[in-house]
């Protein structure tokens, strides 16, 4: 069994980590992902919408919302 200091370790890794990949995202946010509107297609509605579907499945994970609203084992935030 690995040490509760290990899992600690590796935890606060994978938030860091996380949080770096979130703040990488804030320039295309920012931009509306290097598109301009007036140009936009419809390949680029359905990127937008897979990555609006993917974040929005995030949030609904970490705030026990949604489909996974009965499935908390830990306190919503």
């Amino acid at each position: 069994m690995k040490s509760q200091q290990l899992a600690t370790r590796i935890y606060v890794a994978h938030v860091a980590g996380l949080m770096t990949l979130l703040q990488r995202l804030n320039t295309p946010i920012e931009s509306g992902f290097f598109i301009d509107p007036a140009l936009a297609n419809w390949s680029h509605v359905s990127t937008i919408e897979s990555f609006t579907r993917t974040v929005r499945d995030i949030c609904d994970m970490t705030f026990c919302e949604g489909k996974y609203t009965h499935h908390s084992q830990r306190r919503k935030p």
